[in-house]
């Protein structure tokens, strides 16, 4: 919150923060592909992750297919139940 929301010159916080790296990435800042989540959780919590956030092969970036947004596709019990948990 600190290092990309405050404004340490001047004081204060900002309301938000763009979603896009330059001019050219049209919001890839909060975007993961399949093999960015599989590198950062074990193999469990990446199909967890994977089934919560609707995260696929094939995502909704134009630009780079690769890219998923995540939002909540599936609670926690339908989750659970799929993997039989």
């Amino acid at each position: 919150m600190d290092e990309w929301l405050s404004n340490r010159e001047l004081g204060g916080f900002y309301a938000s923060q763009d979603a896009d790296d330059s001019m050219d990435d049209d919001g890839d800042y909060f975007t993961w592909t399949r093999d960015e989540a599989r590198a950062v959780l074990d193999p469990e919590e990446a199909e967890v992750a994977c089934l919560h956030y609707d995260i696929n092969e094939i995502g909704e970036m134009h630009h780079n297919p690769a890219k998923n947004v995540l939002y909540q596709r599936a609670l926690v019990p339908e989750i659970a139940k799929r993997m039989s948990l």
